[in-house]
């Protein structure tokens, strides 16, 4: 999924909207960028945020085109013999494994509302995602890291900004800066996400085939202490974080060093994710396979075409699941 970015606000998000929290199913922002340490990355295209399986409202509504769905000319990538050769799998973790229990903007109104602020939670979760996509193609670098400083002043940041989206509100620095703090040591819990429900049968199918399975994700240091609350650390033989290492997908050296973790060739990987540019592209440019895990069926973008029989393309893990069980 790719993504134009837009001041625009949907006309109906500016209107006064009820509070009440909704929950969404899952959600994934995806971001192609100009980041000048990856030159795979390219023009930004255009936006969809809205959340997979809520009626939540989408940027698509301000009028931002999609690219023309291109779903049947890639009908010949399907798996056959897509899984030879395979050694190790390893798997992003956000909005691929994990996912918020509650929608983004839903966890920042209850927070705000601690402090006073009475905000839309549809409205903080668009203001949210436009706040994200501006820190990614504005950054020079890293995006999540290598610190806990880095991380803490990033989030606080993103939340500044999310907080210009209020024109009419009035915000104290501190009271913001505090409010920042505690949602980055909530999404720091385990209770802020969830597990897909079909993790642990694809992992399954995954050991029978013989394969080591890794964790391999743009996350900042809070990670390695989420996933051994979250039951995953122990699943996995090997985790590969980009906070730790200093780089970040789609580098193909953040896959090399999956590839040296599990003692095999780059060749020898197959990468699942739900990012584009980053699980993808990154992975298969890196000398891997790569399965781009596309749970909200958004439009297909026209490059997955070129990488038939290095990529495939499915809707989720349950769909993954049927495939490595046919392969089995």
């Amino acid at each position: 999924m790719l993504f134009f970015y837009t001041n625009a606000e949907p006309a109906h998000l500016a209107e006064k909207c009820q509070t009440t929290p909704k929950t969404s199913q899952y959600k994934s922002v995806t971001t192609d960028s100009n980041r000048s340490t990856c030159p795979i990355r390219g023009k930004v295209e255009f936006i969809d945020i809205q959340p997979y399986g809520s009626n939540s409202p989408s940027l698509l509504s301000a009028g931002i085109p999609l690219k023309p769905n291109i779903k049947k000319q890639i009908k010949g990538m399907k798996p056959n013999h897509f899984f030879d050769a395979v050694k190790t799998v390893t798997f992003d973790v956000g909005y691929t494994i994990i996912f918020p229990s509650e929608s983004v903007g839903t966890s920042y109104q209850r927070e705000l509302a601690k402090h006073g602020y009475d905000l839309c939670p549809d409205r903080l979760e668009n203001s949210f995602f436009q706040s994200w996509l501006r820190h990614v193609t504005e950054s020079q670098g890293l995006i999540y890291g290598t610190t806990e400083a880095h991380a803490v002043e990033t989030w606080s940041k993103l939340l500044q900004n999310m907080l210009t989206h209020f024109p009419s509100q009035q915000f104290c620095p501190k009271t913001v800066s505090t409010a920042a703090r505690n949602i980055y040591d909530n999404f720091a819990s385990a209770g802020a996400w969830k597990i897909h429900p079909n993790w642990e049968n694809v992992f399954r199918l995954c050991k029978q085939q013989g394969w080591k399975v890794g964790l391999l994700s743009n996350w900042d240091l809070r990670l390695r202490k989420l996933l051994e609350e979250l039951g995953l650390s122990r699943m996995v033989d090997f985790q590969v974080i980009s906070a730790e290492h200093g780089v970040e997908k789609p580098d193909f050296k953040i896959f090399q060093t999956a590839a040296d973790k599990a003692g095999c060739k780059v060749s020898e990987i197959l990468h699942v994710g739900d990012t584009f540019i980053d699980d993808v592209i990154g992975a298969v440019e890196a000398g891997a396979k790569a399965v781009w895990c596309n749970h909200r069926e958004q439009e297909v973008d026209p490059r997955l075409a070129a990488y038939a029989g290095k990529a495939i393309l499915v809707n989720d893990l349950s769909e993954l699941l049927s495939h490595l069980g046919q392969s089995c």
